[in-house]
């Protein structure tokens, strides 16, 4: 059997409605239009519409409706139950769900690798202090999502986090890409999440800043091949060694992009779970390297084994 581990998954709540999720019965709700299931199901190859106000409200509404349907501890566990999975690394998105919620998911469910994040509303000195308790109670990596946070990556705050973890050798995942349907249009929780957080040039100047930390882009630029073809000319002018990409939403030819540019070595698989199922994501995976057993082992599980000092 096949050791997994899906590197981008979240327990709870990411937004800011539906707070203490994670040890609550999930929600069942009446059908509803769903652009991210239908991305999936299309292998990840037909883009999703944000052509219209419409359309990203619509989308908005589907991963708000995602998460209280599969935000909790038992749907997380339901769906490693059914794709095998070994363990899932759950990216908490502070003040939404907490590495508090995140590590006690973890002590009664083994399968759960915790990673916290910081309140970039302290001061830097308190950021910096609390990351390293966090990683002294088993925080296996920092996560940062500049726009559901309201944070440029390159701000103090967020270095004092950054730092930390540095320090401790452990992987800083960043959200990556200038998406911005989380909220409804015009609402003041869209105000606070503005797109142009995830530009590749703040993730650029933080990844030159920091050239031992390790860090990993999720998504890896998430909606068009240009925007993945600049990411990959970036990385290359720069000579990234230390940057490792995830899979979430990529088809199998994009994830050969990936490992051809980045390497195998710096590969992860990850599906961003509960907004994809996990099935979807692992089938393109594995289609990516149908002929090369070595590479899938290190994508699906050594490498993130290796960055997360696992059995350390």
């Amino acid at each position: 059997m096949k050791r997994i581990i899906d590197f981008h998954t979240h327990l709870g709540d990411c937004f800011d409605r539906n707070k203490d999720i994670v040890f609550k019965k999930p929600v069942i709700l009446e059908p509803y239009t769903d652009p991210l299931s239908e991305f999936a199901k299309s292998g990840f190859r037909e883009p999703i519409d944000t052509s219209s106000l419409q359309a990203k409200d619509q989308l908005a509404d589907a991963m708000q409706n995602r998460v209280l349907e599969k935000g909790s501890l038992e749907k997380a566990s339901e769906e490693m139950d059914k794709n095998n999975i070994t363990y899932f690394v759950s990216l908490n998105n502070y003040p939404n769900t907490s590495f508090d919620e995140t590590r006690a998911a973890s002590k009664m469910e083994y399968r759960i690798i915790p990673f916290t994040s910081a309140d970039f509303g302290t001061e830097p000195w308190d950021i910096r202090d609390v990351m390293e308790r966090d990683i002294a109670n088993g925080a296996k990596g920092l996560y940062i999502h500049p726009q559901l946070q309201g944070i440029k990556v390159v701000n103090g705050r967020a270095r004092a986090a950054i730092e930390a973890f540095d320090k401790a050798g452990l992987p800083v995942v960043l959200h990556f890409g200038e998406d911005d349907c989380y909220y409804r249009q015009g609402s003041e929780s869209a105000k606070k999440a503005p797109g142009e957080y995830g530009a590749l040039s703040w993730t650029a100047e933080i990844i030159s800043k920091y050239p031992n930390c390790r860090f990993v882009l999720t998504h890896s630029a998430l909606t068009t091949d240009e925007d993945l073809d600049v990411l990959m000319d970036c990385a290359k002018k720069n000579g990234w060694e230390n940057v490792y990409v995830v899979t979430s939403y990529k088809c199998a030819e994009t994830i050969k992009k990936l490992a051809g540019c980045f390497g195998a070595d710096h590969v992860l698989f990850g599906s961003d779970f509960p907004f994809c199922d996990v099935s979807y994501a692992l089938k393109e995976c594995e289609k990516a390297f149908a002929e090369d057993d070595e590479a899938l082992e290190k994508v699906l599980y050594q490498n993130a084994v290796a960055l997360t000092r696992l059995y350390e």
